[in-house]
C-alpha cells in the first residue's frame, strides 16, 4: 500500500494485487475451516445467472510498476486476518468463530 500511495504517475490506475493463483469457493471454504479450526456446511446455490464464474488476479501492472511480488500465501494470510483484525475473535474452545464487538 505504501508503495501505491508513494508511486509516480500510477494516478487513477486500477491495480490488482493477490497471488495470481486461481483459488476457488471450495477451496477457500476449506481453507478458512482449517485456519478457524472449524466446520461449517457450504450453502451451494444453483447458477441461474451469466455472471463472471472464474477469476484471478493479473498482478502484471502491480509487478511493472509498484514492483509487486507475492509474500504471504493464502492460508498464513487468513490465520493473520483472524489473529490481528480486531473485528473477529476466535472462540478456540467452542471451534466458533464470531465478529467482535
Amino acid at each position: 500500500m505504501i508503495s501505491a500511495a508513494t508511486a509516480p504517475g500510477i494516478n487513477h490506475l486500477v491495480i490488482n494485487v493477490g497471488s495470481g493463483t486461481e483459488t476457488s469457493i471450495r477451496d477457500l471454504i476449506r481453507l478458512i475451516m482449517e485456519v478457524a479450526g472449524m466446520k461449517v456446511e457450504a450453502i451451494v446455490n444453483p447458477r441461474n445467472d451469466p455472471g463472471v464464474s472464474r477469476m484471478r488476479a493479473d498482478l502484471s501492472l502491480a509487478r511493472e510498476k509498484l514492483g509487486y511480488q507475492p509474500r504471504i500465501p493464502l492460508n498464513l494470510g487468513l490465520r493473520l486476518t483472524l489473529e490481528r483484525d480486531p473485528r473477529f475473535k476466535a472462540d478456540l474452545a467452542g471451534r466458533k468463530l464470531t465478529p467482535a464487538g
